[in-house]
């Protein structure tokens, strides 16, 4: 139990208690506050801090001395606290434990106020095996063997087994203190001035329009950073990292600091500074002689002087002044760095490869974009940053690491992509170099530095004067927003918020290059761009830039094509970034480019660009058409592949002979490339291009249609028709649902197939848990035998086989609409929003059970899979249909609905469009 309004350092000495004793026993303590405590509680309750148990208590040493500790039990409560407002790592027990467990390790500390207890997860050793207890001066009581209670291990080693019916009487106890430099830190680490003495240990909290900032004084950083919303509110959590992020070597990317890492890697951080002092003068803070000191006490030579306050504009203002007293090479460096951790979960979970990790127990991912022209930027990949999921080399991720901005005194926009529902984007200005630095399924860095580049080098005397201000911007009015208006005002802010935030903030994979992949600074995916397009398609840009040189998410799909496309072999096939094996082609990476280039034509009218890259597009579809030929005019299994899997999605199912799948998005390519040829005046083309879709429309039905695919009375189209002529069906949803919003399917085959889905469903709901809020994959299960890798040990109801890749959500609902069940999408729908406005669907690997649980956390975040979804609200229940040279209506609004809006951009020109419940349409230009 926690104080109704815990101090930050309060609440992580419980969430390090709950992970330490969950380690030594395997039992999960849940965390609470006392304001949530029901009435009559039968069971033990530990108390943290300075909580409202513990004054009613009337126990001895209240209030303690600084460094004093408190171990307590009353009848069948626990009392945790402690007060460490002098900080004295010198004399902590922490630098003992480590050095005789064999690491040098920075301290993570348990009670009170955080500098008592040291957490080390050893489960085969008590903390008596490591350490003497004398340095504690302390008195326990006899029943406990002399163990203090919060040391738990194993109790087969020796460790505390706890009755809640013993007499635990009171252990209390005192740190040794090193005197000579008590002076030192009451003057230098707690405040003085004019506007009182609140101490360091605390943190000093700072607000303003901004939001609010905790500074600490006595380890000198930023600890906690929190926006204000449009509507005046705090955000619900802070920003910055909380806790070292899971994958080992970046235990400082923590909080806001200082830093600079030389060219033999040591860093040098703010928070180990010695002898600063703090000053609170006029609503500022000052810190004087601020040192950068490494893990092992040795100091870079320098000092800062660092201002830190709210501006009459209510901005957060961080300023550094730098004086180098000699020289000193170095690699990175940041002056000011805020780090914020971009896994989300908060607790444990089982991974698909079988793994228990803890991503993030602060459960506040927040992934960072900076929209900043490319040529404007310095990048680089780095060794320093990048970490290595699966062993694998850098070759299919982000090519651009680290980007710092050429432009001194530069602004941005920093999009954001939080796993908790944020209406604010992070809004920063330089004095110096911005920049964003990222590591892949881990963390990323915004800060300021003197200079772009590699490295650097300082020499004595120099002085350098750096600075970062931030401030809270409103998240809609930069990117591209979902300008829709429906009825339901909750699931209209849910979707907005959801579709601004990842599409601009979660998507966007190399910052330099402006390439779209599945998470920042991580997989470079061939197929990518044709999602964020379908996204792109249904919104419009915001009325300001996100820099002070923006760049669109129209030209970032632009580039990300122009990668693509330059790319391609000479016989048109794509071999570019991520792959299964060496030399490997997906299917799916040749369709994509055709259908990300058709939205793109149509959103912008950028015929100039069509002209020069029509031909490479041609050729990338050719690839697809000879395949095609040579298979009775469908595309096969392999397309002439070695690789065991030559599709992305479906990958672990071990199908063969003619998949649907791939047919389904041929058929829309050769659609596609017929727009784009009469865009271009290229009639044979376009004609050569219309008729083999036709003849694909035609093959497609003959050969997959079964009126019992899915067994007796179950028709739909079989997924794939294997080698020997035998047709399997599960119901894939990215078989299904595209083949009736790309018109494969008859009315009387959508109808029918929605029947079998919606029986079906209700099965699931009933037996399996079946919640609703995404699209399962596929709805009857592939046998094991036929599944390969993860799909096979997971069973049904999880990942490719009954689980949720939540693109599919998007094909299920514009299929219903468009199909007459307009109720059916929209209870999707809903579902889906109501979770987005929870989570933002940033969870595990966001690959979902049937159940609605992440399924772990393997190697990467499916982002970019899930950017579809907010579009069906323009392509479903609006019917937006377009062509090369106008667009058409066919609303299906739900039941009850009078009407709903959207304003959108075609051919470069935006309209606003109604539909209304009678069935009447209305557009109209906008400049």
């Amino acid at each position: 139990m926690l104080p109704t309004d815990p101090a930050s350092a309060e609440q992580v000495a419980a969430d390090d208690l709950r992970d330490f004793v969950r380690a030594a026993t395997g039992v999960e303590l849940p965390v609470k506050r006392e304001d949530a405590l029901p009435e009559e509680y039968e069971g033990t309750l530990l108390f943290i801090g300075r909580t409202q148990a513990l004054e009613a208590a009337g126990l001895p040493g209240d209030p303690l001395e600084p460094e004093e500790y408190l171990i307590a039990a009353q009848g069948r409560a626990i009392f945790l606290a402690g007060d460490d407002s002098v900080a004295n790592l010198q004399a902590s027990p922490a630098w003992t434990l480590a050095d005789r467990a064999g690491k040098r390790e920075r301290p993570r500390w348990l009670t009170g106020e955080g500098e008592t207890y040291f957490k080390k997860i050893l489960p085969d050793l008590t903390v008596r095996d490591l350490l003497s207890l004398d340095p504690f001066n302390a008195k326990y009581s006899p029943v406990v063997s002399g163990t203090p209670m919060l040391w738990m291990s194993k109790p087969s080693r020796g460790g505390l087994d706890f009755d809640a019916n013993t007499a635990v009487t009171l252990q209390f106890g005192k740190l040794p203190i090193d005197h000579s430099l008590r002076k030192r830190q009451r003057t230098g680490m707690n405040l003085v001035g004019k506007e009182g003495e609140a101490t360091a240990r605390r943190g000093i909290t700072l607000e303003g329009a901004f939001g609010r900032a905790v500074v600490d004084g006595s380890e000198p950083c930023v600890r906690e950073l929190w926006l204000r919303q449009p509507d005046g509110a705090l955000a619900p959590k802070n920003l910055l990292n909380l806790h070292p992020p899971a994958r080992d070597g970046f235990d400082w990317a923590v909080g806001g600091i200082s830093y600079v890492v030389g060219a033999d890697d040591v860093r040098y951080e703010s928070r180990h500074s010695t002898g600063h002092r703090v000053a609170r003068r006029n609503g500022r803070l000052t810190f004087s002689g601020v040192k950068l000191v490494a893990g092992n006490g040795k100091a870079a030579p320098l000092t800062e002087d660092w201002e830190i306050g709210v501006m009459t504009d209510g901005a957060l203002a961080w300023r550094i002044e730098r004086r180098w007293a000699a020289e000193f090479s170095g690699v990175f460096s940041g002056a000011p760095a805020l780090f914020f951790n971009s896994r989300p979960n908060v607790t444990d979970i089982r991974t698909a490869r079988g793994r228990n990790e803890r991503p993030n127990p602060g459960g506040n991912g927040v992934i960072t974009s900076l929209w900043f022209a490319g040529d404007g930027l310095d990048g680089f990949w780095s060794a320093y940053y990048f970490c290595t999921p699966g062993g694998r080399t850098a070759e299919p991720f982000a090519r651009h690491l680290c980007v710092t901005v050429k432009d001194r005194d530069a602004w941005a926009v920093i999009k954001l992509y939080p796993s908790f529902p944020l209406d604010a984007d992070l809004a920063v200005a330089t004095g110096g170099h911005l920049y964003r630095r990222g590591s892949y399924d881990n963390f990323s860095e915004i800060g300021a530095v003197a200079a772009p580049g590699q490295s650097f080098a300082a020499v004595a005397g120099q002085v350098e004067c750096t600075a970062l201000t931030l401030a809270a911007h409103p998240q809609t009015e930069t990117g591209y927003n979902l300008e829709v208006e429906i009825p339901d005002a909750t699931v209209q802010q849910n979707l907005r918020r959801y579709y601004n935030g990842l599409l601009n903030g979660g998507t966007l994979c190399d910052m330099k290059r402006h390439d779209f992949g599945n998470e920042t600074d991580g997989w470079r995916v061939g197929f990518t761009p044709a999602l964020v397009a379908i996204a792109m398609a249904a919104g419009v840009p915001g009325p300001q830039p996100a820099s002070s040189r923006p760049v669109s998410v129209a030209q970032a799909l632009r580039e990300s094509l122009e990668m693509r496309l330059a790319a391609l072999l000479p016989d048109g096939r794509l071999d570019w970034g991520f792959t299964h094996e060496p030399g490997k082609v997906f299917v799916d990476y040749q369709y994509s480019l055709p259908l990300a280039a058709d939205k793109y034509w149509l959103h912008t009218s950028d015929t100039g660009w069509l002209r020069r890259h029509f031909d490479p597009l041609a050729q990338a579809t050719e690839v697809l058409v000879r395949n095609a030929e040579a298979n009775d005019g469908l595309v096969g299994w392999s397309m002439d592949s070695t690789a065991a899997h030559p599709n992305w999605y479906f990958d672990g199912i071990k199908a063969s002979g003619t998949l649907a799948y791939h047919n389904v998005f041929y058929y829309a390519a050769l659609r596609a490339m017929a727009r784009l040829a009469a865009a271009v005046d290229k009639r044979e083309q376009e004609s050569r291009y219309a008729r083999l879709a036709d003849e694909v429309q035609t093959a497609f039905n003959r050969l997959f249609w079964n009126d019992a695919a899915c067994g007796l009375d179950n028709p739909a189209y079989f997924d794939w028709v294997d080698n020997d002529g035998v047709g399997h069906g599960h119901f894939m949803s990215l078989v299904q649902y595209p083949a009736i919003v790309h018109g494969l399917a008859s009315k009387e085959q959508a109808v029918k197939m929605l029947d079998t889905a919606n029986r079906r469903i209700l099965v699931l709901e009933k037996e399996n848990g079946y919640r609703g809020e995404g699209t399962l994959d596929l709805l009857w299960p592939v046998p094991q035998e036929m599944c390969s890798g993860g799909v096979a040990r997971g069973g049904f109801g999880k990942y490719q086989n009954g689980g949720m890749l939540l693109t599919w959500t998007y094909w299920e609902i514009v299929a219903r609409a468009q199909s007459g069940d307009a109720a059916g999408a929209w209870e999707r729908l809903k579902r889906f929003a109501d979770r987005a406005g929870r989570t933002n669907w940033f969870e595990g690997e966001n690959s979902f059970t049937m159940d609605g649980q992440p399924f772990g956390w393997g190697s990467e975040p499916y982002l970019c899979d899930q950017i579809t979804v907010p579009a069906a609200l323009v392509d479903g229940f609006l019917g937006l249909r377009r062509d090369r040279q106008d667009f058409t209506l066919a609303p299906a609004l739900p039941p009850g609905w009078r009407q709903m809006s959207a304003t959108i951009q075609f051919l470069g020109q935006r309209h606003h469009l109604t539909a209304k419940a009678d069935g009447t349409c209305s557009r109209e230009e906008q400049s």
